[in-house]
């Protein structure tokens, strides 16, 4: 049995694992470590168990190749790469090994360093594909700007602020959305703008679509405006500075609570 270790705690992790294991062929024959407030949901993580302590069995570590807290220490593991910020990120004295490291996006320096000096085999450009997805979808509007995150409210908040802005300044008069849908690419067809954060899953989803104005938000090991930056297109050539703090106004033409990325 597959034991892919996604601790992190937000939703992004757990996105990640899932589309990992489809893309592999492994669903059936995994369990996802994680403590997550989405780990129950199964909108998120389909049928694979998700535990809170890690059994035996080969593993594959996502993000922090010796977890989180460099708290996973010897042996040997593969690994999903994805951007940290390095010098914020402390490895343990033994790290496990790395057998495959699956590179998912562009790497911190040394983070790249150290994976291409310890790993038996790298996967360039791995390429994630999301599971199949159905849900009961709400009634909305035939057209709408879309707001996606599963951040906290203030974060809501502010994205819900920033869509408003641009949608002002661009002359978009649909009406914004925002309701709780996972994935968000069910409902993406008709939205005449997407606004999300500058998480990984965000950006792989919709990065480089001309619909697309992300709001990067600031993340201990993460680098949401580098990500956002790489993915610049000419309506969206740079990212936005982040507004502290944000004043929802009292006549919002905001429907429901923020769509969850997926």
């Amino acid at each position: 049995m597959i034991v892919y270790y996604a601790m992190g705690g937000g939703l992004g992790h757990l996105t990640r694992a899932r589309a990992f294991l489809h893309t592999l062929g492994l669903e059936r024959d995994a369990v996802i470590v994680a403590e997550s407030p989405f780990a129950g949901d199964r909108r998120v993580v389909g049928d694979i168990p998700v535990l809170r302590e890690r059994p035996e069995g080969p593993l594959v570590i996502d993000t922090f190749p010796a977890g989180l807290f460099g708290e996973i220490e010897g042996g040997r593991a593969d690994y999903v790469a994805r951007y940290v910020r390095w010098d914020r990120y402390a490895l343990p004295a033994n790290p496990p090994r790395i057998g495959r490291a699956y590179i998912l996006e562009p790497l911190h320096p040394e983070q790249e360093r150290y994976v291409r000096e310890r790993a038996e085999e790298v996967i360039e450009d791995f390429e994630l594909i999301d599971p199949p997805a159905s849900q009961d979808l709400p009634p909305l509007p035939p057209a709408y700007a879309l707001v996606i995150h599963s951040g906290p409210p203030e974060e809501n908040e502010e994205l819900l602020a920033y869509a408003r802005e641009v949608c002002r300044e661009e002359g978009v008069t649909e009406p914004i959305v925002a309701p709780d849908v996972y994935p968000a690419t069910l409902i993406a067809a008709n939205a005449t703008r997407v606004f999300t954060g500058g998480g990984f899953n965000a950006m792989r989803q919709f990065g480089g679509d001309r619909r697309h104005r992300p709001l990067p938000f600031e993340r201990r090991f993460d680098d949401q405006y580098a990500r956002v930056a790489r993915f610049a297109t000419p309506t969206c050539s740079a990212p936005r500075t982040r507004r502290s703090p944000v004043v929802r106004p009292a006549a919002a033409r905001t429907t429901g609570t923020s769509a969850r990325r997926s």
